[in-house]
């Protein structure tokens, strides 16, 4: 074992996981908050850059191909809603299998482990069963369920005024526009929505989602159908539903930057100080901060902003906030000094020892 695997274990010895949950998680005295303008920082970085820039930037660049993906499908005699339904499920799994392919396979050969946040044995690393489990869900989810709700959906999309699907975008700033409400949207919603299912009334229905003390990029969608459907999919599609330039393709477009947002912030890899986070890809604040939620499930209900809000982040300030729950997990010093080599070695072989 390398001596920054030593590390690991002790640094984590001494923070003890919690599977209590609450809605109110408080601590007394108070722990002091990051200021007002880092968390300024980090919200506009994910309104602005992850997914105002990105969502306008491949709207764009896909419109063309959108554009002929319409023309053929509605060549087949698909309806509408059909249509629709077929072009949002189908992007959907693409991204999907797409980031989750990688990361699963980081997790499995041990790549890029000194990015990858502490998991212990007994709590936070997830079995085999759980896994299958979430695998077998994603598969009806894919082929099943996205299908039937986006062409259930349609109706209430043309009801509050969504374009033709054949329908060209309209002004980069009306696009830009629509990205932020999708993205503003959402931060509301879910953590309201989210923290709702923390009451003591509702955690049997989100308590799936916390199968995984440290969770895992398959694990985003691992939610009761129910919840799946308040806390994630109204959220998600609200802002870009209701405001915005309600073009079919700004639709699809944030809906698959949230894909991908919410696969990065379950990995449990922090790229910080690395070209994908600083062009916006790799989210590690949003990876840090929900990761923190699922170890310890006190608070951290939605994004920084608004658990800053709303006074939720008590736990996660008192280990010392993004610097201090990387610094007690390891992945800081690892980042910072250790050996990836090392870490793949290490992780090839424990992987080899559970396999026997």
């Amino acid at each position: 074992m390398t001596k920054d695997s030593c590390v690991v274990g002790k640094n984590m010895s001494s923070a003890p996981v919690s599977r209590s949950f609450g809605a109110t998680p408080r601590l007394h005295p108070r722990p002091a908050y990051p200021t007002w303008t880092e968390v300024l920082k980090v919200q506009l970085k994910a309104v602005l850059l992850e997914s105002a820039f990105w969502g306008t930037l491949a709207a764009y660049a896909l419109q063309p191909f959108y554009l002929l993906c319409v023309s053929f499908l509605k060549g087949l005699g698909l309806s509408d809603a059909a249509t629709f339904a077929a072009l949002v499920s189908i992007s959907h799994s693409v991204l999907y299998l797409s980031i989750n392919i990688p990361f699963g396979m980081m997790d499995y050969y041990g790549y890029f482990q000194e990015r990858k946040l502490y998991r212990n044995e007994s709590s936070l690393k997830p079995n085999k069963k759980l896994i299958i489990e979430t695998i077998v869900g994603a598969i009806v989810n894919q082929f099943i369920a996205f299908p039937a709700v986006s062409y259930y959906a349609y109706p209430g999309f043309l009801y509050f005024g969504l374009k033709p699907l054949d329908s060209t975008l309209p002004s980069v700033v009306e696009v830009f526009y629509t990205m932020i409400c999708g993205h503003v949207f959402n931060d509301i919603f879910f953590y309201l929505t989210h923290r709702m299912f923390h009451s003591k009334a509702l955690y049997f229905l989100h308590k799936q989602h916390h199968s995984y003390g440290g969770t895992m990029a398959i694990a985003c969608e691992h939610a009761n159908p129910f919840e799946s459907l308040i806390a994630n999919v109204i959220p998600t599609v609200g802002g870009v539903t209701f405001f915005g330039c309600h073009s079919p393709l700004c639709v699809i477009i944030w809906t698959l930057i949230r894909v991908q947002q919410t696969c990065f912030a379950h990995s449990g890899y922090v790229f910080n100080n690395h070209l994908l986070d600083t062009l916006g890809l790799a989210h590690s604040e949003e990876v840090i901060f929900h990761d923190h939620h699922h170890s310890s499930n006190q608070g951290n209900f939605g994004c920084l902003f608004m658990d800053y809000i709303f006074g939720t982040m008590d736990h996660f300030a008192a280990n010392g906030s993004f610097e201090g729950y990387m610094a007690k997990s390891g992945a800081k010093k690892r980042v910072n000094g250790g050996s990836s080599t090392d870490s793949r070695r290490v992780t090839r072989s424990h992987t080899k020892t559970r396999a026997r």
